[in-house]
């Protein structure tokens, strides 16, 4: 990706675009941050709606799955994160910051965690473009998801095992 095609995309000229971004890094870190705050933003409207949960904040993460154009932003910036790993730093800060709430769920350490990381595999398995559910499959997936979180389903050991 070029900064040139960037420009073109984003329908600026060359120098109101490089006003505003000195570099692509510069680009990055912006996009990086907006992603965040709009994912926050969006489960934040989610947690609201869930707010006879036994743990709103949980039912809201599988609501607030990223959409597809967020995906394919988060595809560039996995690309651009290859050539500088530190572009990564506050999504890093971010996720410690999400899974120390999710250790604290009133649902559980292993039922958030479960859900957490059945989330973001099913985020990166996006991102990196692998055919891992069908759209029946993923419903049915994230409703399951859902239904984990919000108690209607829960995690029952296996017999013999506690």
């Amino acid at each position: 990706m070029t900064l040139d095609a960037v420009v073109v995309r984003a329908g600026l000229s060359k120098g109101a675009f490089l006003y505003h971004f000195k570099t692509k890094r510069d680009l990055f870190v912006t996009l990086i941050d907006e992603m965040i705050r709009a994912f926050d933003a969006v489960q934040a409207n989610h947690e609201r709606r869930f707010a006879g949960d036994p743990d709103p904040w949980l039912s809201s993460q599988v609501e607030a799955m990223p959409d597809d154009e967020m995906q394919k932003m988060g595809a560039a910036l996995l690309a651009a994160a290859a050539e500088d790993p530190t572009l990564l730093d506050p999504l890093r800060e971010w996720y410690r910051v999400q899974y120390e709430r999710a250790r604290r769920s009133p649902r559980g350490t292993e039922t958030a965690a479960l859900i957490m990381l059945a989330l973001d595999g099913a985020l990166f398995a996006d991102l990196l473009g692998l055919p891992i559910l069908a759209p029946a499959e993923r419903r049915h997936f994230f409703r399951a998801l859902q239904d984990l979180a919000s108690g209607h389903l829960e995690l029952v050991p296996a017999k013999g095992r506690t």
